[in-house]
């Protein structure tokens, strides 16, 4: 704590050996989760486009053409989504919020120690009323305590960390799937339906897709008749 504090007033919890333990800590923690999310997004789409596709009564050709847009267009989105998270990972990485629960979350555990000595004093009398001398020396007690400063501090950063990182976790766990559902999921509808209608529909594509179904249609209708002239042999060599 004394290496990052630097030259600063020990008297005041150092903001940067504060960042320093959120990021290295904490920060770091998130990556896997927030990837292993982003992947069951990713694999989930894949296999309802797969589901989809093999659903539909387009021909072979058409089918694999729309499979390889498709999954195209989630490489690419993808790529874009690795960036985005990236961003909201190194966002994180600056301890800020706005929020005054960390304040009072922060003070509620400062206060803590104090107050359940209070109870426990009180506890000890049978009316529950204690002397203001008793009151007065715990106070005194808890204040003009004979701990290092390093130690304080150390408690203190203890006590923000908490209070901070029930903010920041809860903030980061709602942010990532909005960032999946708005950056991964939505735009992805959006550029396929986008992308079968202009570029992956063009003349010479349409072309194309009607000469394989056709090449391909024509193989099933061969293999059919075959299939038909070998079975009419076979029955009249039975008779």
């Amino acid at each position: 704590m004394a290496a990052n504090r630097g030259d600063e007033l020990p008297l005041f919890l150092s903001y940067a050996t504060f960042a320093n333990v959120v990021r290295q800590q904490y920060i770091r923690q998130w990556h896997a989760p927030m990837h292993a999310l982003y992947a069951s997004y990713a694999d989930a789409l894949t296999a309802l486009l797969d589901r989809a596709v093999a659903s539909s009564t387009s021909v072979g050709p058409l089918q694999r053409h729309i499979k390889a847009v498709a999954t195209d267009v989630v490489a690419s989105l993808g790529r874009e989504m690795e960036k985005t998270l990236q961003e909201a990972l190194a966002m994180e990485g600056r301890p800020y919020t706005v929020n005054s629960d960390v304040v009072a979350a922060f003070q509620t555990q400062r206060s803590t120690p104090l107050l359940s000595a209070l109870d426990a004093l009180a506890a000890e009398t049978d009316d529950g009323r204690v002397s203001m001398g008793a009151v007065k020396a715990l106070v005194q007690l808890h204040a003009m305590t004979h701990e290092s400063l390093d130690d304080l501090q150390a408690r203190d950063l203890l006590w923000a960390l908490q209070a901070y990182l029930q903010v920041a976790a809860k903030r980061f766990s709602d942010k990532i799937p909005m960032l999946l559902q708005a950056r991964f999921l939505a735009p992805f509808m959006t550029e396929l339906r986008h992308r079968l209608a202009t570029t992956e529909a063009t003349d010479a594509v349409l072309e194309r897709l009607l000469r394989d179904g056709n090449a391909t249609a024509r193989a099933e209708l061969s293999a059919k008749l075959l299939a038909l002239q070998q079975a009419k042999a076979e029955m009249h060599a039975i008779v």
